[in-house]
């Protein structure tokens, strides 16, 4: 019986931050969308710069209400899934599976980083930052290798000058905005704004209705 009783707990469990990936995943997807369509629309030259910042406060947002760094990728993977509808609509494939493959790859950044970091019982520093950074960028150029060379256009790869200033003047710009986000969040988030969003538990039809918006927007902007 009691046995009974923990694996629904666990199931239930299971379920919820599913769930919880689900919509915070949808939500960035959401940002990505309406964002880069706005920013586009005023030509605005930096989009560089908020990228990967917001990519890691929707992951962070992720870990932070289920402890558990695996559903940091199920969220980056829904992000990812909803990115790649854009291929219904785009006729440069490039332009959409480059992004994708970079979310999945920040995550993985995270989702390792992450892990080490509670094995040790720390907080999230600049060192563990840095080390995302520089992880999931070293990532996507390994992928970029790989890829066809058609993909290279829109890439760092594409000359000098854009990889230096993906692997240095990017990542600097985002380590101290990240850093900016983390120090405002540990100073500035009372302990019973922490507990509480431990607590929050978002049920799944939320989240499948959210998913379906964040997919609607994609394919309208």
């Amino acid at each position: 019986m009691t046995g009974k009783i923990k694996s629904h707990y666990n199931s239930n469990d299971f379920l919820m931050n599913i769930s919880t990936a689900i919509f915070w995943g949808s939500i960035w997807g959401i940002t990505e969308a309406t964002l880069g369509y706005l920013l586009h629309k005023i030509d605005f030259k930096f989009g560089w710069c908020i990228w990967f910042p917001l990519a890691f406060y929707f992951m962070d947002k992720i870990y932070r209400q289920v402890k558990k760094a695996e559903y940091v990728l199920y969220g980056a993977l829904i992000t990812s899934a909803i990115k790649l509808t854009d291929l219904f609509i785009e006729t440069r494939v490039d332009k959409v599976i480059n992004p994708s493959v970079s979310i999945i790859l920040e995550a993985v950044a995270v989702f390792v980083v992450y892990k080490l970091v509670e094995k040790k019982h720390k907080k999230i520093e600049i060192a563990a930052v840095t080390a995302i950074n520089f992880f999931w960028r070293g990532l996507y150029i390994g992928y970029l290798f790989l890829a066809p060379k058609s993909f290279l256009a829109i890439s760092p790869l594409r000359g000098l000058n854009p990889f230096l200033r993906f692997m240095l003047v990017e990542s600097i710009a985002n380590i101290a905005i990240i850093m900016l986000y983390v120090v405002f969040k540990d100073k500035f988030e009372k302990e019973s704004t922490k507990k509480s969003m431990e607590l929050i538990r978002i049920k799944p039809i939320a989240s499948f209705m959210i998913f379906i918006l964040a997919i609607a927007v994609q394919l309208l902007v």
